[in-house]
């Protein structure tokens, strides 16, 4: 190609034009006659591209599957935050679309999507961020980029306040339950009520499997139209709902089984490191593969420097494992311990009967070190000539299948989930 695009600004990223650059252009194609200078915008480059070579390129397919979303790593209170807005804010439009269309906010809502969107787009620390970590310049910088996010979630928390408003009653013990979705959903709801509502009813007066939960909430398992709702009736009396014995909870000091006379799940723990040695579950065996040190599922590993292969450490000490929630229908395990440059490690393994998942909630109470550094939650499951399928924006792709050669395979950023399966079964793994 006789065409070459150069991209030239001064102050290295998002500099601004450079207007001795005018001068430049027009002195060199005075003394050469090849090659000529056009200043050009990138849509001006590429449409003549375009014109030139349009019906002679070469079509490559795949995900080039982005490198540069390290970052977020890097800023993670601020890009958690603002991973929930985004989930929250489409529930709010839909919402706002049900209940009050006739009043629908834009321009609060465009304002919600600009700062969520301006953070998502670049907003990772100053160039200095690793070598002055605690200057005031970079302070400045956090402060200012990651109020992108936090504004944008005010904004969302405020415009789901006022779909509601004049529509809930203080004080009522009725309770609605919207769907946002475009499909029924039928799944756990943990609310946060009073001390006296233990049981619920749904509108036929029918009792609905529901549970109190360590810290006061009450976990219901709820089933809702799609763009619809549903209202439940909280009572003071605990509900009484048969269960079939084979979808029995039994949550033991290191285990949990699932199923009364043959084990539909079970869920074992190491008790030095509190890493899951065994997740099995009925007719397929176990999902568990120790690998390359890796003892088990939710295993934590530790390393300083820039170096993998060295300085690698998964010591855990006084570990101390508690069973917060036993059944009927969600267990809960609290696994405490120390762990290399944590004050506290504290990982939470929750159980939902009937929707047969497990959330895993890791807390780290961090401590301060300006060194590189990276602290990892491995997985290894086994799953026997699995592959890889993750999320990404507006597609799901299979890793290496449908990456482009030169994709980045460090390490893979999703949208909200992976999964890993072969012809017969697999696994579900959400973020």
């Amino acid at each position: 190609y006789d065409i070459l695009m150069v991209r030239y600004g001064l102050e290295g990223d998002n500099g601004r034009p450079n207007r001795n650059i005018c001068d430049t252009v027009v002195e060199w194609n005075k003394k050469y006659v090849w090659p000529k200078l056009v200043l050009a915008r990138n849509s001006d480059t590429m449409s003549e591209f375009e014109r030139r070579y349009g019906d002679k390129l070469p079509v490559v397919r795949g995900d080039y599957t982005p490198y540069w979303e390290d970052g977020a790593a890097s800023t993670s209170e601020a890009t958690a935050i603002n991973r929930a807005s985004h989930e929250k804010i489409l529930q709010a439009q839909t919402l706002w679309s049900l209940l009050k269309p006739k009043e629908f906010p834009f321009k609060t809502f465009d304002d919600a999507w600009t700062d969520i969107i301006m953070y998502d787009e670049h907003t990772w620390g100053a160039y200095n961020s690793i070598s002055e970590p605690d200057s005031e310049f970079v302070k400045r910088q956090d402060d200012y980029k990651q109020e992108y996010a936090k504004r944008g979630a005010r904004t969302v928390d405020s415009l789901l306040k006022d779909v509601f408003a004049g529509h809930a009653e203080s004080g009522s013990n009725v309770i609605e339950v919207f769907n946002t979705s475009s499909w029924a959903r039928q799944n756990w709801l943990l609310i946060q009520t009073d001390a006296k509502w233990n049981g619920v009813k749904n509108e036929q007066g029918e009792a609905v499997p529901c549970q109190k939960l360590h810290d006061g909430q009450l976990a219901v398992y709820a089933s809702v139209p799609a763009l619809g709702s549903v209202k439940y009736t909280l009572t003071e009396k605990r509900n009484s709902v048969k269960i079939d014995p084979e979808q029995t909870l039994r949550a033991g000091e290191d285990a949990l089984i699932v199923g009364s006379t043959r084990i539909r799940q079970l869920l074992y723990f190491n008790k030095e490191n509190g890493a899951i040695e065994k997740l099995q579950k009925q007719k397929i065996g176990d999902f568990t593969r120790p690998l390359d040190g890796v003892r088990g599922l939710n295993d934590f590993l530790y390393i300083i420097g820039r170096n993998a292969d060295e300085n690698r450490d998964q010591t855990i000490t006084d570990l101390k494992l508690t069973i917060l929630d036993n059944g009927p229908y969600i267990a809960t395990y609290l696994l405490e311990s120390k762990a290399p440059d944590c004050e506290k490690l504290s990982r939470i393994v929750r159980y939902y009967l009937f929707s047969d998942h497990f959330e895993i909630t890791n807390i780290i109470d961090k401590k301060m070190e300006r060194r590189p550094e990276g602290m990892f939650f491995c997985f290894p499951f086994s799953v026997p000539g699995g592959k890889w399928n993750i999320d990404i924006p507006w597609a799901v792709t299979e890793v290496e299948k449908d990456q482009l050669p030169g994709a980045n395979r460090n390490y893979y950023p999703i949208q909200r989930f992976c999964n890993y399966s072969n012809d017969k079964f697999g696994v579900d793994w959400l973020s």
